[in-house]
Parts: C-alpha cells; structure tokens; sequence
C-alpha cells in the first residue's frame, strides 16, 4: 500500500512539472501568449549497465520561444519494469542549458528508487514502460513551457 501511495506522488509531481504550458511568477505576471510548448521522444538504443543504470536517450525540441531569456529547464525520465513479483521503478533528470528550437539529445541516466524501508529493485534486460517530459522557464517571470511522452514501452 505505501509503494502504491509513494509511487502515486511521485508521478503526479512529474506529470505536474511536464504540464503544457503552464505559467508562475513571483510579480504576479506571466504568460506570453502563442507559445505551444516542448515535444520529447524516447530514442534508442537505451542502455542497462550493472542492473542499476539505465541511459535513455530523449529528443527535445522547443516549439516556441520563451518571453524573456531562459532561465532553466530540465528533462526528467521515469522507467518501470516488472522484476519478478516487484516493480523496478527509476528516475532521472538532465538539466538543460537552454530551450532548444532545433532538436537536442540528451541522455538521461536513471536509477532505481526505494520506497520506504523496501530496497530498490533493479532492472533487468527486456520489456519496460518509459515516460518522458520536459520544461523550459524564462529568467525573468518564471513563464515555463513543457511536454511529455508516455506511458511508452521499451527495451532495455
């Protein structure tokens, strides 16, 4: 029951920081209207070292530009697969240097994550459900854009 619960919120943060567009800022302001977002794809090959480290390649591309000058960004994964009667569920994150307008492959590195006091269950080769989502925000009124992918079965 608790892995359940901890892997709801988990996915419910990342399904919130890959929202399109969405808009904050600290004056209150925001927005910039005719912007469309960020599309992400997961690539190939993704790559499984030692059972614990999985390299997925993602492809951005920002659709529109930023109001202002970007501030920051970051593409975030999130691998599943079934080990046996477990789940292994991982996650990882790249930091983007800018809002690319030209498609950008990054290679995110995932890790296998614990709930609680279970271990984490590491991968192994074979089938596995991908998600993959991106965001990009301006320096000055915090206006982000973003996209996701997934759910997207892979092989590791």
């Amino acid at each position: 029951m608790l892995k359940n619960v901890l892997r709801l919120f988990a996915f419910a943060g990342f399904a919130l920081a890959a929202a399109i567009p969405m808009t904050a800022s600290a004056a209150g302001g925001g927005g910039g209207g005719g912007l469309t977002g960020i599309t992400v794809s997961i690539g190939s090959p993704i790559n499984l070292q030692n059972k614990l480290l999985v390299s997925v390649p993602v492809t951005v591309t920002c659709t529109g530009q930023l109001p202002n000058a970007f501030g920051f960004g970051e593409v975030d994964v999130v691998i599943e697969q079934a080990n046996g009667k477990s789940v292994a569920t991982g996650v990882g994150g790249f930091l983007l240097a800018d809002c690319p307008t030209s498609p950008q492959t990054v290679i995110v590195l995932v890790t296998p994550i614990s709930y609680g006091y279970a271990p984490a269950v590491p991968f192994h080769g074979g089938k596995a459900i991908a998600f993959a989502g991106a965001s990009a925000c301006d320096a000055i009124e915090y206006y982000c854009i973003g996209g996701s992918v997934g759910p997207q079965p892979v092989h590791i």
